[in-house]
Formats: C-alpha cells, sequence, structure tokens
C-alpha cells in the first residue's frame, strides 16, 4: 500500500483520494521541463492555436542552429 503526502509531509490518512484508469500517454507536469514540453506538445496538438504556433515555433528553433 502506497501513501500519498501533502507538501508539507503530512499524510493523507483519513482523506478520500480518486482516481482514473487511462490509456494512452500521460502528461507529467512535476516539474520544470515536463511542464514546458507538454504545453508545447498541447499547443502543437490544438487546432485552434497550431496554425499559428507551429509555424512560430519551427522558426524559432531554426534561430538557434
Amino acid at each position: 500500500m502506497r501513501t500519498l503526502a501533502l507538501a508539507d509531509g503530512r499524510a493523507w490518512a483519513e482523506r478520500r483520494v480518486y482516481g482514473v484508469k487511462f490509456s494512452g500517454a500521460g502528461n507529467d507536469t512535476g516539474n520544470k521541463l515536463d511542464y514546458l514540453r507538454t504545453q508545447v506538445q498541447f499547443a502543437c496538438e490544438r487546432p485552434d492555436i497550431a496554425p499559428e504556433f507551429v509555424p512560430w515555433l519551427r522558426g524559432y528553433l531554426a534561430g538557434l542552429e
């Protein structure tokens, strides 16, 4: 059995915890690099943002080389 802890170290001993099983990839935003990767991935996949964002991103990356 695993114990979930709050940020201050207290355990969730008497709290209800809900979870959801899902298939596919998950996105971890627990650190800065994974957060940025997730944001870029979502922006590239959203039909309302991708048409403007993807060309900008390509141009930005080409300028780094």
